[in-house]
């Protein structure tokens, strides 16, 4: 553990296009492509390395007849008059990248990865997508999380959505979630100022909430090895925390503007983090505090 942030030549790559409205953000498993949901119903699909789009559709809802209530076919404009695009709530990969979880209105949608066609839809019976501010799938894929608005972490089973465990994990919105990769313990980050960390199966606060001098977070991951915790703070930077007591490593290195999303691209020591209107990543040590570059090195659209 370093007592004090590494300062290296930071390499940064910027994308060159990042879309407006931008709310969620999900990384594919081999680190690639990063998938991104929007309040004007469009999920797309960027390339990591040129920052360009490569797939994108857009989800409607049929508002015209209540016996329906279903998105269209994905990137299906015809009948736009009975139908209105539906804002994404979170967005998440299954393990194997083959599929994007979508969640919106009270759908659980899924979409194939690389043609961004709907696979299937399944209504959330019991509510459980209502008010969704984040979502992370398992690394086997078995389970999906949902983060509310309400501070409730809701755990269930990714083939029928029932519910395995609900926890009253935050006193105000929860904000990210992620799962460690070996798929045992759940991080999530809130309003109320503390990152927690939780045992999956038995839904119990395995760390004591990792707080310090800043009162909102607003992302968080685990390092691959499961050590350290990555939080974004709302209009700090980002800070790491050991992962199994709690204590903070390092100072944080500073970012203008929110950090929207924190993720580790797996077989790296890669770190992709979205700020603001634009997607930034570097390379560092996994327990590492670097700066990141100055403000007028990073550009937003």
């Amino acid at each position: 553990m370093l007592a004090e942030p590494v300062r290296q030549q930071p390499h940064l790559r910027l994308s060159r296009w990042c879309p407006r409205y931008v709310d969620s953000f999900a990384v594919s498993p081999n680190g690639e492509h990063v998938a991104c949901g929007s309040r004007d119903g469009y999920v797309r699909v960027m390339d990591l390395e040129s920052g360009q789009t490569v797939h994108q559709t857009r989800l409607y809802i049929c508002r015209a007849r209540s016996d329906e209530g279903m998105p269209g076919e994905a990137g299906d404009r015809s009948g736009a008059e009975a139908a209105a695009h539906s804002a994404i709530n979170a967005i998440a990969y299954t393990s194997d990248g083959s599929t994007i979880n979508v969640v919106c209105e009270h759908s659980l949608i899924e979409l194939d990865a690389v043609a961004l066609a709907i696979r299937c839809e399944r209504t959330d019976p019991s509510s459980h997508c209502k008010d969704v501010r984040c979502m992370a799938a398992s690394p086997n894929s078995a389970l999906i999380v949902f983060g509310h608005e309400s501070g409730a972490l809701s755990i269930l089973d990714a083939n029928n959505l029932a519910v395995i465990c609900e926890i009253d994990a935050h006193k105000y919105s929860i904000n990210s979630i992620a799962f460690s990769s070996d798929g045992s313990r759940l991080a999530s980050t809130s309003d109320d100022g503390t990152v927690s960390v939780w045992d999956v199966h038995s839904g119990s606060l395995i760390v004591k909430p990792c707080v310090g001098e800043w009162d909102r977070f607003s992302s968080v991951t685990f390092t691959l090895d499961g050590k350290s915790i990555i939080a974004g703070i709302w209009g700090v930077g980002v800070q790491l925390w050991d992962a199994e007591n709690g204590k903070l490593i390092g100072r944080p290195w500073k970012v203008e503007g929110p950090v929207l999303f924190l993720a580790c691209a797996r077989g790296s020591d890669r770190i992709i983090a979205a700020v603001a209107r634009g997607i930034e990543y570097k390379l560092f040590g996994p327990n590492e505090a670097v700066e990141l570059p100055p403000s007028e090195a990073r550009c937003y659209y």
